[in-house]
C-alpha cells in the first residue's frame, strides 16, 4: 500500500490508548503498530510490535522504535487524583516531551499527537490544567504537536449505554450528540480534512458517531 503508515503508539494498556491501539490493528492504512510498554500485550498481532521498555524519560536505547514511523500518538496519561504531583508532572510533561524530542530526532518528519484534557490551560490556577497546557504549548513548539481535549473518554459506545441505560434524558444524550461527548478513535474519512497537511490527517484523532 502506497500510504501504508508506521504508527508508534504510548499509553497502549490505557482506556483511551487501548481503543487507539484497536483502531490501528484494524485500519488497512496502517502497516505496521509499534507500542511502548513497560510488560507484554500478550498474544502478538501480525502487524504489532512491542517494545518493552521502563524508562520514559531516556530513549537512548530505544532509538529503533522511533525510527521511519509517520505519526507518534501518545495517549498515556493519569488522573492527578491518583499520583502524587510529582509523578502527574513525570507522566503528563516530562515523558510525553522527551518522547517528542527523540522523535523529531530519529523521525523528523512524523506528526506527534498528544491526549491533553478539556479545560487544559497554561495560565490556569488548577494544578492540572496549567501542567496540562504547558504541556501543550512546550509540544507545539518542540514537535509541531496536534494536542487533543476529550471531554469524556469511554473505550467502547456498548459499555458506555450499559451504564446510562436506566437514565432515559442521559441515554438520549448520548445517542443524539455522541460525537460531542464521546471520544473514540478512527481513521475513517481522514481525506475528509484538506486543511491539515497529509501527514497529520493520515492519524487524526476524529469522535465516531
Amino acid at each position: 500500500m502506497a500510504d501504508a503508515m508506521n504508527v508508534l503508539l504510548f499509553g497502549a494498556t490505557g482506556t483511551a490508548g487501548g481503543a487507539v491501539l484497536q483502531a490501528c490493528l484494524s485500519a488497512p492504512l496502517v502497516e505496521q503498530v509499534r507500542v511502548v510498554v513497560r510488560r507484554t500485550l500478550g498474544p502478538a498481532e501480525a502487524k504489532l510490535r512491542e517494545f518493552v521498555h521502563q524508562d520514559y524519560l531516556d530513549f537512548t536505547g530505544l532509538t529503533e522504535a522511533f525510527r521511519m514511523v509517520d505519526a507518534c500518538l501518545f495517549c498515556l496519561g493519569t488522573s492527578v487524583t491518583q499520583v502524587s504531583k510529582q509523578e502527574y508532572v513525570k507522566i503528563s510533561h516530562d515523558c510525553p516531551v522527551a518522547a517528542a524530542k527523540t522523535l523529531k530526532r530519529e523521525s523528523p518528519g512524523a506528526a506527534f499527537h498528544y491526549i491533553s484534557g478539556a479545560g487544559t490551560n497554561a495560565d490556569s490556577r488548577t494544578f492540572w490544567s496549567k501542567v496540562k497546557g504547558q504541556t501543550e504549548n512546550e509540544l507545539m513548539e518542540l514537535a509541531e504537536a496536534n494536542c487533543w481535549r476529550p471531554g469524556f473518554i469511554d473505550a467502547t459506545r456498548e459499555n458506555f449505554r450499559r451504564r446510562v441505560i436506566e437514565n432515559r434524558e442521559i441515554r438520549e444524550l448520548a445517542e443524539r450528540f455522541w460525537g460531542l461527548i464521546a471520544f473514540r478513535v478512527s481513521f475513517k474519512r481522514v481525506n475528509a480534512c484538506p486543511w491539515f497537511p497529509r501527514r497529520t490527517a493520515q492519524a487524526l484523532i476524529l469522535a465516531e458517531k
